[in-house]
Order: structure tokens, then C-alpha cells, then sequence
């Protein structure tokens, strides 16, 4: 089944087309979110946010966290990815919304 990324900020549209088209195979439901959220990072909210929260120290720390989100994966370490990921998000998430981590 091909699943087709609706336009960015249309994440609720997708998810309900998902629940009604029925059970995905393999990694389309991953693929289909994975686009929504590339669509929204190529946005200019998301554009605006990241030129003025983003710095070298910043960018070296998410490079960091990228690396240990690889490492877990890797080593196939659910609860390190998990972590890793949290860990990675917050900090993200943190950062754009001017918030210090």
C-alpha cells in the first residue's frame, strides 16, 4: 500500500487516512510520518525557529545526540534509544522554544 504525505501541518489528516485505509505493510506508516515531518522542517515556522535558536555549540550537541541515538540503535538497546532520543528531543525542543538545556 503506498501512502502519500499530505502538505505540512496536515499531521491529523494523515494519521486519519492511515485509520481508514487499514493495516500498513512494513515501514509505510514510519515513511508516511517521516514525510509529514520533513515537510513541516522545510517550513518557515520551523525555519524562523531553528535560524534563532541555532548556534556551533548547539549544532555539536545535537551531532552528539544523533551519535548516541545511533550507538543504541546499533547496539540494539531499546531503553538507550529511548533514552537517547528523549534525551535528544527535549533538548531540541528546548532550544527552539528558547528554553535552556
Amino acid at each position: 500500500m503506498a501512502i502519500v504525505a499530505p502538505a505540512a501541518g496536515a499531521a491529523s489528516g494523515l494519521l486519519a487516512s492511515i485509520a481508514l485505509s487499514g493495516p500498513i505493510e512494513g515501514g509505510a506508516l514510519l515513511s508516511a510520518l517521516y514525510g509529514v515531518i520533513e515537510q513541516a522542517r522545510h517550513g518557515h515556522i520551523w525555519g524562523d525557529l531553528k535560524r534563532r535558536s541555532s548556534s556551533r555549540e548547539r549544532r555539536q550537541l545535537y551531532q552528539a545526540d544523533h551519535r548516541a541515538i545511533v550507538t543504541a540503535l546499533g547496539a540494539r538497546d531499546a531503553d538507550a534509544a529511548i533514552e537517547a532520543m528523549r534525551t535528544h528531543l527535549g533538548r531540541v525542543s528546548g532550544h527552539l522554544l528558547g528554553e535552556t538545556r
